[in-house]
């Protein structure tokens, strides 16, 4: 009997330590990718002295369960790159843990195991993380053998959750109408990176003396509300795949042209350049030649000009003898 009484207030103490009172951040915490989380953990019996306290954060995804932050008696380890707890706050009973810049494969259930020497007790909850969808929108021409066919296309890339919808509208003369999906394509496609990407293409027809302009509506959980993108029927504010490359072409062509005109200027003037320093050398030559040839002309003409005074005084004499 008296063992048996022993047995009960032993169980009975054991369970009055080890009831700390833990509170957890509600489930699930919706978090946006790329944007800073605090994930809330605080206890009832704050120690001023840390050597006393332990704190360890754990997260298990669908693939892997992993330590992300421990502190033990005033020491810290961060495991995930940036997570922290902070000291004062510890003393108040609070191990929050902060998480910057968080990325979707963080998803998942994170326990706060608390440890107040000799109080020890853990809780649990999920934090789910979104990717807001990318928008966008293009135009197509098809040929086919009964003319060309125009399609707006309206693309919805790496968002998270899977869940979305995608319409399209029609608006005319200040009506809009929900246009048919008979002429559209829908496939909803995982990325690498566990987003998922949907275009949705419809087919315009433009009317004759009506104002038609077309709209996409885009509805997910990341967007309050929804998202709508418009687009003029006239296309020429959204370009196509066709202008985009020949206009990328002909930039090319281009600088190409222009490339081969400097290329000509150059060349033609370094060969009017050679052929007018050629010109001024043969120039510079005859220059030096003129006047030795002007010395010999000189010498002919003195020379020819003493015989002929020797011709002269010869018949100058045989005259005066006679």
């Amino acid at each position: 009997m008296g063992i048996s009484l022993f047995c009960v207030v032993i169980v009975l103490f054991t369970s009055l330590i080890g009831a700390l009172e833990v509170e957890i951040f509600p489930s699930p915490l919706e978090v946006l990718a790329n944007e800073d989380a605090l994930l809330k953990c605080e206890y009832k019996e704050p120690e001023s002295d840390l050597s006393y306290v332990a704190v360890q954060w754990v997260l298990t995804s669908q693939t892997v369960q992993k330590d992300v932050y421990v502190f033990n008696g005033g020491n810290h380890q961060p495991i995930r790159n940036g997570a922290k707890i902070f000291d004062n706050a510890l003393r108040k009973g609070n191990a929050s843990l902060y998480l910057p810049n968080v990325k979707l494969y963080e998803e998942g259930t994170y326990t706060c195991i608390v440890l107040v020497t000799p109080q020890k007790e853990e809780k649990s909850s999920v934090m789910q993380v979104s990717v807001q969808p990318k928008v966008s929108m293009s135009k197509q021409e098809i040929k086919t053998e009964n003319g060309v066919q125009h399609f707006l296309e309206c693309d919805v890339k790496e968002f998270y959750p899977k869940p979305i919808n995608v319409s399209w509208f029609k608006l005319s003369n200040g009506k809009m109408e929900y246009v048919s999906t008979s002429h559209s394509t829908e496939d909803i496609v995982m990325n690498s990176d566990g987003t998922f990407s949907v275009s949705i293409k419809v087919k315009t027809e433009p009317m004759l003396n009506e104002q038609t302009d077309y709209r996409c509506v885009v509805e997910h959980k990341t967007i309050f509300d929804h998202f709508t993108l418009d687009a003029d029927s006239a296309a020429e504010k959204i370009p196509t795949v066709y202008h985009i490359i020949g206009g990328v072409a002909g930039f090319i062509f281009c600088a190409i042209c222009i490339g081969v005109c400097v290329g000509l200027c150059i060349r033609y003037k370094k060969s009017k350049g050679q052929q007018e320093a050629e010109e001024a050398r043969q120039e510079s030559e005859r220059s030096l030649l003129l006047p030795k040839e002007s010395q010999e002309i000189c010498k002919d003409q003195e020379s020819h000009t003493h015989e002929s005074m020797q011709g002269t005084d010869h018949h100058n004499r045989d005259e005066l003898q006679d």
